[in-house]
Parts: C-alpha cells; structure tokens; sequence
C-alpha cells in the first residue's frame, strides 16, 4: 500500500491494483481497479506519482491529470508503460530521480537533470 497527494494505492496478493482517488469537489474517495496492465510486483509511491513493476520485468509510470469544470475538480490516473530494451528486476526513487536495474546489471536513470546529476 502506499499513498500520494491525491491517491492512495493497494498491491493484492495476486498482483492486482486498486487506486482511491479524491474526488476534489465534494471530498468523496472511489477504489479503482486498474484492469489494463499485468499482474505487479512493486509499487512505488511519491508525491504525486505511482511507479509500477510487473511480472514481465516492465515498468509503468502514472499519468494523472485534474479536470476542472463549472465548480467541480475530479482526480484522473492512468499508467504508461516505459520501454527499455531489458527486464527490469528492481525499481527505486527517491523524490527526484528513478534508477532501473535491469536483468542483465545495466542501472537506467531518470528524473531531474537540471544539474546534470543525471551524467
């Protein structure tokens, strides 16, 4: 389980996610089964985003947006997959950077390069 800004986030035993979201008109929270992603292994939390590791070795990172209309504000998150060229076997961030060990020992990494901390 883990928890951001704006959501919350359950790992089952079999692998399935369910995402509460606010709901930022009226305070009310809904569970959301994400049905169109493999089963996961990992989840990382952060502020405002949800880093995922599935069975297959990919990753998926969130998507999320606020829709604001005529008084009302609703939550929206959906998950992309990211594409690296070997299966990932860890994942770990920290609030401004992600590192991905992949199955072969190459270490990816990205998030904030506006130092060149990223090489």
């Amino acid at each position: 389980m883990g928890k951001g800004e704006y959501f919350s986030i359950i790992l089952t035993k079999y692998g399935e996610i369910y995402v509460k979201y606010l709901d930022l008109s009226i305070g009310s929270e809904t569970y959301t089964k994400i049905d169109n992603i493999p089963p996961i292994t990992k989840v990382i939390t952060l502020s405002t985003n949800i880093i995922l590791l599935d069975i297959n070795g990919k990753v998926h990172l969130t998507h999320h947006y606020i829709v604001q209309q005529q008084g009302w504000k609703r939550f929206y998150i959906s998950f992309l997959p990211i594409e690296l060229p070997y299966k990932v076997i860890d994942v770990v961030s920290s609030s401004h950077h992600t590192l991905f060990l992949c199955e072969n020992g190459t270490v990816y990494g990205c998030g904030d390069n506006s130092e060149g901390q990223l090489g």
